[in-house]
């Protein structure tokens, strides 16, 4: 288990899930949590106004197999930290691109968000991804939930960063 201090540029982590790294958009996605709905629960606030938790927890990933039967079944609670797991630990780069496609548009917004964070993985661990990345982080950035928008935000800096794809709108 990781400690993070206070002056640590993650802002927050929980269950192996980085919530934002990026500049005054962490005030901004903070504020738009409500009470004590799941996505503020899995970014390790309990209420608005409970402070994040300082501990990582490194997400468990028990192979190909077992992501291709968690999406099978559906299940939301353990796809959510599978899915980063996979794109941390995936050895295959199509298994986990592909899984990560898919799960971007789960209704369930924790593993869509997750997806749409491990295509940022995916982009620093194999420098590559598919045609249709940019335009689901796009999609992320406006999301209806909070927490796939900044999951989102955290993906595009990633893109920017070791692939040179730009997918943020130009700031005026």
């Amino acid at each position: 288990m990781l400690m993070l201090t206070s002056s640590t540029t993650v802002y927050g982590v929980c269950r192996g899930i980085s919530l934002l790294t990026q500049d005054d958009t962490v005030a901004t996605m903070l504020a738009s949590y409500h009470g004590d709905d799941r996505a503020t629960r899995h970014a390790g606030l309990a209420h608005r106004d409970t402070p994040m938790s300082s501990f990582y927890e490194q997400p468990a990933y028990a192979g190909a197999q077992a992501l291709a039967d968690a999406i099978e079944a559906d299940d939301a609670e353990a796809l959510a930290p599978m899915i980063v797991a996979a794109a941390l630990y995936e050895e295959d780069f199509d298994t986990a691109y592909s899984a990560c496609v898919r799960l971007s548009a789960h209704v369930d917004e924790v593993v869509r968000g997750n997806a749409i964070l491990g295509l940022g993985h995916l982009a620093r661990l194999f420098g590559q991804l598919g045609p249709e990345a940019p335009e689901i982080v796009k999609r992320g950035l406006t999301d209806s939930s909070a927490y796939v928008r900044g999951q989102a935000h955290a993906t595009a800096g990633d893109f920017q960063h070791f692939l040179g794809v730009e997918v943020r709108d130009a700031q005026p």
